[in-house]
């Protein structure tokens, strides 16, 4: 049997793939010139700017065709197709005369246009933009038209899901300048391009100073509507219902605390606290953590029971939160399981405390110490080590 399979550059397939003969699908100068009739055709802007002048149809086609031979063969048409965009919104012939030899012939300064493009939009549109960008550079995996739909409409103080707030996924698009698609198969909302992912990579921390600080709040804001705090779901369907009407709730509980953890202070905090200090919350939050990739009867009822905000703090690593928890909250610094992550910075923290227990044992009779070691934290096992030997 022969399998021919087609994709974009992906480094995950580009390893399952290592040793397989790999020929290179590519466009040539004729599919991008032909690409350029027929945009220009099908842009009413241009067609007219062309009927008054014949001769800016061929200007262009050999402008942006000789700017697209000029970089990787992958990246051609996604050069030609974000210089079109920004010429189909000058609104004068001077302008595009003006723009046409000075459009850059490199991806980076494309997407530096079409940067500035969002951003010449009103306020309401820009920002809608920025937000869309910012959350899909910064997620820690793809994500569904769905969920940062439901993540725009989250705001600080909601306790409740509002639909209405919900934005259109056709403006998630729109506002973008071409740098954003969904995939109708999988409903992903993603960069148009891995050479977009990677722009956006370098460049998102001093774009998007405040984008993980907005991501944080509303994930906690959403993991702490009233809805969750009846606790975890009794049966499947109800699982099934409860994931079906908030789809970001998985990608919130698993990932909160790495968002908040670049700014775990303030308002952050307080949201960070008030969801920890909440049992049944922490309840519903550890069932969704533990939710299996296949479905079988039952699957969701095999989650750990008797999960504190400790746990939580010391499973994600959040050393800044342990205090409030031990001191205010007066979370049990002996609660099983608490130290079995190993994050060294809170375990330092639950041992200074004068009334642990060195050798208290977990459910399955393992001390920290041994947790540590079969856990392969080294660290840990070095902070333990001399005192669990002190007599």
């Amino acid at each position: 049997m022969h399998l021919f399979i087609t994709s974009r550059h992906t480094t995950s397939i580009d390893r399952e793939f290592e040793t397989a003969s790999r020929p290179e699908i590519s466009s040539n100068d004729a599919d991008v010139r032909k690409y350029l009739e027929h945009r220009i055709a099908s842009e009413p802007q241009l067609v007219r700017h062309i009927k008054k002048d014949p001769t800016l149809r061929d200007t262009t086609i050999n402008s942006l065709a000789g700017k697209a031979r000029g970089i990787d063969l992958p990246a051609r048409f996604l050069l030609a197709q974000l210089q079109m965009d920004s010429l189909a919104k000058k609104d004068n012939l001077k302008a595009i005369r003006k723009a046409l030899p000075n459009m850059p012939s490199e991806l980076d300064g494309v997407y530096g246009e079409a940067m500035q493009r969002i951003r010449g939009q009103n306020h309401k549109k820009a920002r809608r933009a920025e937000q869309v960008l910012s959350w899909i550079s910064f997620a820690l995996r793809p994500v569904t038209v769905t969920e940062i739909q439901h993540a725009l409409a989250v705001e600080k103080g909601d306790v409740t899901f509002g639909e209405d707030a919900m934005p259109d996924e056709d403006v998630l698009v729109s506002v973008c300048a071409g740098l954003v698609i969904i995939d109708r198969e999988s409903n992903i909302i993603r960069l148009v391009h891995y050479t977009t992912q990677e722009y956006f990579e370098r460049i998102r921390t001093a774009q998007f100073p405040d984008a993980e600080t907005a991501m944080a709040t509303a994930r906690l804001v959403y993991i702490s509507f009233d809805v969750f705090a009846k606790g975890h779901c009794r049966s499947d369907g109800e699982m099934g219902f409860r994931m079906n009407k908030y789809p970001l709730l998985e990608y919130a509980v698993r990932n909160w605390g790495h968002h908040a953890s670049w700014s775990l202070e303030g308002e952050i905090q307080e949201l960070a606290l008030n969801f920890l200090d909440h049992d049944l919350k922490i309840m519903c939050a550890i069932q969704v953590m533990h939710l299996p990739r296949y479905r079988y009867r039952g699957y969701s009822q095999s989650f750990p029971e008797h999960v504190t905000g400790l746990h939580i703090v010391a499973s994600n690593g959040l050393a800044k939160l342990a205090p409030f928890l031990l001191e205010r909250r007066g979370v049990d610094v002996n609660s099983k399981d608490s130290n079995k992550r190993g994050h060294e910075a809170v375990v330092r923290l639950l041992f200074e405390h004068e009334d642990i227990d060195v050798n208290f044992k977990d459910i399955e009779g393992l001390t920290p110490l041994s947790c540590a070691a079969i856990n392969g934290h080294e660290a840990v096992v070095q902070l333990l080590t001399p005192i669990t030997s002190d007599p």
